[in-house]
C-alpha cells in the first residue's frame, strides 16, 4: 500500500508532471540499488508463474472462466523473443519499479488506421525510462506518447478515435507510420490534487526515495573509492 501514501510525500508544489520523467531515475534504482532490485525481482519472478484465468465482463456468466481467447493465445508467446513468463515477469518489473507499464500491441490496425479489423498479432513492453508523454491543456490526458529505441528511431503514439470491430469508437493510442497500439497500465492507487493522474502511476517504492537515493549515492561513492 506504499502508493496510496505516496502523494502525501511529494514535496510541497512540485509539478506531478514531473513523476512520469522519474521513470529514468526509478529504472536506475531498480538496476542499482540491491535491496530495490532483489525485492521487486522477487515480486515479479512469483507472480509471473501463477495460473491466469480470464472473465468474460460482459457475460451473464462472467463468474465462468473462458477458456478459449485470442487474448490467452497471443499471452503463451506474445512475441518471437518471450514466453508468457518473460513476459510478465518483465511487466511487473516495469510496474512495480515506476508505477508504469507500457504494452505495444501490433497488428489489427487497418491501413487507413481508422479502425480496429482484428486481434493483436504480438505485443511488447516498452521500457518505461524510453517514454516521453506529451499531456493536453483541457482534460489532462495524453495527446501523445513518444518511444527511443536503443538504435535511435523514435516512435509516435497519437491519441486518435477508433472503429471497433463492433463499430463502436474508442479512444486509443495509434502508431505513427505503422500498425500498433499503445497502452499503459499505471499504478493510480494514489490520486494528486491536479488530473496529470491520468497520464501515469507512482512508483509503489515513492516514500522510500529518500532512503533509496542515500543508498543509492553511498553505493556511486563507494565505488569511486575503489576504482
Amino acid at each position: 500500500k506504499a502508493s496510496s501514501y505516496g502523494a502525501l510525500f511529494a514535496p510541497l508544489g512540485q509539478n506531478v508532471f514531473s513523476f512520469a520523467t522519474n521513470n529514468v531515475k526509478w529504472m536506475q534504482y531498480y538496476a542499482t540499488v540491491a535491496p530495490v532490485g532483489d525485492a521487486i525481482d522477487k515480486i515479479a519472478d512469483k507472480a509471473s508463474k501463477i495460473f491466469l484465468l480470464l472473465f468474460a465482463s460482459d457475460s451473464k456468466e462472467a463468474e465462468m472462466p473462458v477458456n478459449k481467447h485470442p487474448f490467452l493465445k497471443l499471452l503463451k508467446r506474445p512475441n518471437p523473443y518471450q514466453t508468457q513468463q518473460d513476459f510478465i515477469k518483465e511487466a511487473i518489473v516495469h510496474e512495480r519499479a515506476t508505477g508504469n507499464n507500457y504494452l505495444y500491441l501490433t497488428g489489427g490496425i487497418s491501413a487507413e488506421k481508422d479502425r480496429i479489423i482484428g486481434d493483436p498479432v504480438e505485443m511488447y513492453n516498452l521500457r518505461p525510462d524510453f517514454i516521453n508523454v506529451a499531456p493536453t491543456n483541457y482534460d489532462g490526458r495524453a495527446l501523445y506518447y513518444q518511444y527511443t529505441q536503443t538504435s535511435g528511431k523514435i516512435l509516435t503514439f497519437r491519441r486518435t478515435d477508433l472503429k471497433d470491430i463492433n463499430g463502436k469508437y474508442i479512444e486509443a493510442y495509434v502508431e505513427e507510420n505503422g500498425f500498433g497500439m499503445l497502452y499503459n497500465f499505471r499504478d493510480i492507487t494514489a490520486r494528486t490534487p491536479t488530473n496529470y493522474y491520468q497520464l501515469f502511476g507512482m512508483a509503489p517504492l515513492q516514500p522510500c526515495e529518500l532512503q533509496i537515493a542515500q543508498f543509492f549515492e553511498a553505493a556511486v561513492y563507494n565505488y569511486f573509492l575503489i576504482v
